[in-house]
């Protein structure tokens, strides 16, 4: 599927501009954590993912959904199979016009020389990082 953990990214959000979940479920690695400011849910089978998934684009059309942008991009290595990705999604409308801005932290597990996302986090965009001690 993807070679490095930012080509995943990039495949994983020209997948969901397809606005079509089964190309975007073979990204999760299943089981899968997805982490909102409104809740937390684990997505233990196919099914349910698909069912996440249909709700994400369901969402994303009712703002008149049509693609999203990529920005500020991080990458962290925390072992030889294992990465966390943070950055930012835009998402535009058909008019290219801004109508949503989160922040999102992914943290990756390659399979089968597969990257796919294990715990996936949308949240308030990023904000320099304070050191606490």
């Amino acid at each position: 599927m993807t070679a490095t953990p930012i080509e995943m990214l990039e495949a994983y959000v020209r997948a969901f501009e397809t606005l079509r979940s089964d190309d975007v479920v073979p990204f999760y690695l299943l089981p899968c954590t997805f982490i909102r400011p409104d809740g937390v849910w684990v997505v233990s089978d196919h099914e349910t993912a698909v069912v996440l998934v249909n709700h994400l684009i369901e969402h994303a059309l009712s703002q008149g959904y049509r693609r999203t942008a990529i920005s500020e991009v991080a990458a962290r290595s925390l072992a030889p199979t294992l990465t966390e990705l943070t950055g930012i999604f835009d998402r535009f409308d058909a008019q290219d016009a801004l109508i949503d801005r989160f922040g999102f932290t992914y943290v990756l597990r390659e399979v089968s020389g597969q990257w796919k996302i294990a715990v996936a986090i949308a949240h308030d965009p990023p904000t320099q990082a304070v050191p606490v001690f």
